[in-house]
């Protein structure tokens, strides 16, 4: 949570913010619309990694999506600068982890593959339900109704986690970030929020 406040004080200096079992602008400094459309005019590329029992950025997403469209960003801008993934609860209970250990899956994974969203682990290697997919569905937690939280929303599928240039492509919106390298010369280009760390 720490990441989005920083970016919240701070509008304008942060590029790309990955953020990885975390909200953006949801708890510890609440964004108002006003904050997310200045993130949106700033040209901040965010891309969410949620583990299906753990956070929740859907309707944070929506709602980014809409004001970075207000803020004149195409579709296609907005699908590169707006991100959103789920990481399937299975993956981390084959190595006995939780929901909570998404930055431990996306190390461990995908910073050179592309993640195609549920299936299972055989011998150390992912075996992907649809491994063609260019979306993909979780289920999340259920809710008091009865209705599970995430089912129903479409994730997209992305190119390479370590291809972090790929995150900002807005020209001179914002600064481009080249290639993923090493993350802590970047800052404050890349500013990663990580909770349960490797």
């Amino acid at each position: 949570m720490a990441g989005s406040d920083i970016i919240k004080a701070y509008p304008g200096r942060i590029s790309t913010f990955l953020c990885i079992n975390g909200d953006w602008g949801v708890k510890s400094s609440p964004y108002t619309v006003e904050d997310y459309a200045t993130a949106a005019e700033n040209g901040l590329s965010v891309w969410c990694i949620d583990g299906e029992q753990d956070t929740n950025n859907i309707d944070v997403i929506k709602q980014a999506r809409e004001l970075y469209a207000e803020a004149g960003y195409t579709e296609t801008e907005i699908n590169d600068m707006v991100r959103h993934s789920g990481i399937a609860t299975d993956y981390n209970y084959y190595w006995g982890e939780t929901d909570h250990s998404a930055t431990k899956f996306v190390y461990w994974y995908l910073m050179d593959t592309i993640y195609h969203g549920p299936g299972h682990i055989e011998n150390g290697t992912i075996v992907y339900d649809n491994p063609n997919s260019t979306s993909y569905e979780l289920n999340g937690t259920l809710g008091e109704n009865g209705i599970y939280l995430k089912k129903g929303y479409s994730y997209p599928v992305y190119g390479y986690f370590n291809r972090l240039g790929d995150v900002n492509r807005s020209g001179n919106r914002g600064q481009k970030v080249k290639n993923s390298g090493d993350l802590a010369c970047k800052i404050p280009t890349i500013f990663t929020e990580i909770r349960g760390c490797l």
